[in-house]
């Protein structure tokens, strides 16, 4: 039950003890360290400290926000700290308002505060600047302790309508969207955990799509006030009001309902570990609820499974549904010659000196100059035993040499030992020919080939040449080219799309087609098994928008 009951203007401070019945009265002009000074806002804290937030200055200037910090001795009221506002920088939009009119009241000049009296704490809630401010109190010398943490929502008016603590760790922001000339837009309620360094840290943001405004009350919000208990009460423009309870671990708030929340299990994919009104958490990647509700953590998936963030299902086989189809093959480069025997003589008589040895060895020129070495060491032997061998059995291997390069004299018909050794050469050159031409053969049509061209150092090889007639699709096809693109127009195309990891049915899914108007477009067949919504539809046409409506809420691993 409280103690006291105060009331603050410009003119004078009030404040009345509940328990005595005692009523104090102080004029502003002997308080307020400026006597300029309009409150907007206030709070009290458990050790008798007030926070007063308003403006001070004249309208033939400028107003800027300002807040006391305020002691209660006994009846009386004495300003301890004072605080002014400063904008981020001197050439910010904020350091452009004057505020002139802030004596009218308006209420794009609302302002809210709150104590935190567990880490001496206040928040300031600046709606004209955009801008929440925390204040940090040092309990010894009841002073503000600076620089304050700021927090801006960009240019334009509402941020900090509403201010309040939800407990030691957790504020509240009631943060509507104006623009500078106070047009409504949105209404957010924003989550900040200020555990660490006392930083803004967005835990959560209602409404989002866990948790939706009721249909009774109105989308403007005006205020909210929250309790120890976790509770929230939000009021919005048309008087209504809407209380948000918190909920037990693995299940979130459901705000869908009339006057008051109810509780909702966490969907499959998400999970709830804490007694607040937090919408359920997304599963960290690599683990998974295995399509159960109402969770408060998740298990770790399968090795060989498709996890995404928010997996559904933590069995879902990433190597049978998550195949990768290359549907646009890039076109194949011509050869940069056509002529077979152009093509020949380029394979035949060249040596490449790749990082690869496989060149090496299928090039014909290669073999030949090994062969040609060999001849050379074979005519030097049989010159050294011509000349300087004087056994009998070294002139006889000598004469048994020469008949067997004679053999295989194809240049001098027989006569030339020495031409037996070139005709190996040449021999060798005419069967990597015929090996070449035969496999250079069967690299015909390109859509039959499989494999590469090992016979050539080039493994792409392919006995083809390459052209295109693409044009652009702005120019008409001529008169005798008509009836292809007829034909290929009046194709039907089937739509396939895979809902991968997700716990949506067939149910779930209507399609239609976007134009000036959206045209239902039915769905030819559809399945749901092993964590994935598989459906088909046949396209009115080659170029149309389609628009999924999937009911309800649930996540989704992947699409394909």
């Amino acid at each position: 039950m409280g103690k006291f009951a105060y009331a603050f203007t410009q003119g004078f401070l009030l404040l009345y003890n509940l328990q005595t019945d005692n009523v104090s009265i102080q004029l502003g002009n002997l308080t307020w360290p400026d006597s300029s000074f309009l409150p907007h806002a206030a709070d009290v804290s458990e050790n008798l400290l007030i926070v007063v937030l308003g403006y001070v200055g004249d309208s033939s200037s400028k107003y800027t926000p300002c807040a006391y910090l305020l002691k209660i001795s006994g009846l009386n009221l004495t300003v301890l700290e004072t605080w002014i506002y400063t904008p981020p920088t001197s050439t910010s939009w904020q350091a452009s308002l004057t505020n002139w009119n802030a004596d009218t009241y308006s209420a794009k000049y609302d302002m809210s505060v709150s104590i935190n009296d567990a880490e001496s704490q206040v928040l300031l809630g600046i709606q004209i600047t955009n801008t929440i401010v925390l204040l940090n109190i040092n309990q010894t010398s009841t002073t503000f302790l600076l620089p304050p943490q700021t927090l801006s929502n960009g240019k334009g008016i509402g941020m900090g309508k509403t201010v309040d603590w939800l407990d030691e760790n957790t504020s509240l922001v009631l943060v509507n969207t104006y623009s500078l000339s106070y047009v409504w837009s949105a209404s957010q309620i924003f989550t900040y955990n200020m555990n660490t360094n006392h930083n803004f840290t967005v835990v959560s943001i209602i409404p989002n799509t866990q948790q939706t405004l009721a249909p009774g009350i109105g989308p403007i919000l005006i205020s909210l006030v929250g309790t120890q208990s976790g509770v929230i009460i939000l009021l919005d423009s048309q008087g209504n009001y809407y209380i948000i309870l918190p909920t037990p671990l693995g299940d979130t708030s459901d705000t869908s309902t009339n006057l008051v929340s109810s509780n909702l299990p966490c969907m499959p994919g998400t999970f709830s570990s804490a007694f607040n009104i937090q919408p359920c958490s997304l599963c960290p990647e690599n683990y998974s609820t295995f399509g159960l509700t109402g969770q408060v953590s998740c298990e770790l998936c399968a090795s060989n499974a498709f996890c995404p963030l928010g997996a559904a299902f933590g069995n879902v086989s990433a190597s049978s549904l998550l195949t990768s189809t290359n549907q646009a093959p890039a076109y194949p480069l011509p050869p940069q010659s056509v002529q077979f025997e152009n093509i020949l003589m380029e394979n035949m008589f060249t040596i490449s000196f790749s990082s690869s040895n496989r060149c090496l060895l299928v090039s014909p020129l290669f073999w030949v100059l090994i062969s040609m070495l060999l001849g050379i060491l074979i005519a030097l032997v049989m010159t050294i035993l011509k000349y300087c061998a004087t056994h009998p059995l070294g002139k006889k291997t000598r004469r048994g040499l020469k008949q067997f390069f004679k053999h295989f004299d194809l240049i001098g018909e027989g006569d030339l030992w020495i031409g037996g050794i070139v005709s190996f050469a040449i021999l060798i050159l005419v069967i990597f020919a015929y090996v070449f031409s035969n496999g250079y053969f069967y690299r015909y049509p390109i859509e039959k080939i499989s494999g590469n061209a090992t016979f050539a150092c080039d493994l792409a090889l392919s006995n083809a040449q390459f052209s295109t007639r693409l044009m652009s699709l702005m120019v008409s096809p001529k008169a005798d080219e008509l009836p292809i693109f007829e034909l290929l127009n009046a194709q039907l195309f089937t739509l396939h799309v895979d809902f991968v990891n997700t716990f949506f049915s067939c149910t779930d899914v209507t399609l239609t087609q976007i134009k000036d108007i959206n045209l239902p477009l039915p769905i030819s067949s559809c399945n749901s098994s092993d964590g994935s919504l598989s459906l088909a539809a046949i396209l009115p046409s080659h170029g149309v928008n389609l628009q999924f409506l999937l009911a309800g809420i649930n996540t989704i691993g992947g699409i394909r």
